[in-house]
């Protein structure tokens, strides 16, 4: 799998592949192997099954978004961000998540929000603690939508949830 890189990520990229974090999660697995073959192209092993978030029981959905929680805290200590907090940048090898968008790795801003923490809420914070609660059938219409659950959508679910969990 080849992935081209634009000028600014080209230089995100050489940051980041000399980071002791980076390093360590392609070690053990948890990144997708990746090589620079030539300036600004990357290759990516390829993942044997591609499958999606909405196909994922909850303990696919809540592993994936662990990877991507304890990558990001790795990250932040050496000066990265995850630009993004989809689960659609996490595949399986197995059972084991792993994370194949090198891409959303960028250098942090002082300052700056993680602008990632929406889409992470929408599409898995939100179904995780929609499912037990609602139940998949009630969660699910929402997850096969790249934009996820919304917070508003989120909010009458767990009012409505909580309402009948009070009443047994």
């Amino acid at each position: 799998m080849l992935r081209e890189l634009s000028p600014r990520a080209q230089q995100d990229w050489a940051a980041l592949e000399s980071t002791r974090f980076f390093r360590r999660a392609l070690e053990d697995g948890r990144i997708v192997a990746t090589e620079e073959i030539s300036p600004g192209l990357l290759r990516h092993e390829r993942v044997p099954f591609v499958s999606y978030p909405y196909e994922w029981p909850f303990e696919m959905l809540r592993e994936a978004a662990l990877l991507q929680l304890g990558l990001l805290d790795e990250a932040l200590a050496d000066g990265f961000v995850l630009k993004d907090g989809s689960p659609y940048n996490v595949q399986w090898r197995g059972s084991e998540p792993v994370f194949v968008d090198v891409g959303s790795f960028e250098r942090l801003r002082d300052g700056e929000p993680w602008a990632g923490y929406r889409q992470f809420c929408t599409l898995f914070l939100y179904p995780l603690l929609l499912r037990p609660t609602a139940g998949s059938r009630r969660s699910r219409g929402s997850e096969g939508s790249l934009e996820g659950i919304e917070p508003s959508q989120a909010r009458a679910l767990l009012r409505v949830s909580g309402a009948a969990s009070s009443r047994t």
